[in-house]
């Protein structure tokens, strides 16, 4: 009997996987969420979130505070600006017929 070894198949070398940091800590944080028996870390985490929900309110009130701020300044500045723009008129009509009446003479 002759040994063909051109139609067996070569054998598999077994790779020994190398887990990256980022599965490895999904992987704890999965043994830790399985043995939490009382849902201390839904607890933690829930307060956590609910503190950061609280913080992010007060953040977005407080720019709203800001823009309404903001817009109430650029209404006056411009009132402002028409009233100085109406008065200017005025006075250039009235410097103007000053001069008209002094050219006039």
């Amino acid at each position: 009997m002759t040994n063909d070894s051109k139609n067996q198949p070569l054998p598999q070398k077994v790779k020994n996987k190398v887990s990256s940091p980022s599965a490895n800590f999904n992987l704890k944080v999965k043994k830790y969420l399985e043995r939490d028996e009382f849902g201390l870390f839904k607890l933690k985490s829930s307060k956590l979130l609910d503190s950061k929900i609280n913080e992010s309110n007060t953040k977005i009130q407080k720019l709203l505070d800001l823009k309404s701020r903001s817009e109430q300044i650029y209404r006056n500045i411009t009132i402002k600006k028409k009233s100085l723009i109406a008065e200017n008129k005025k006075i250039k009509d009235s410097l103007m017929v000053e001069l008209q009446n002094e050219v006039t003479k």
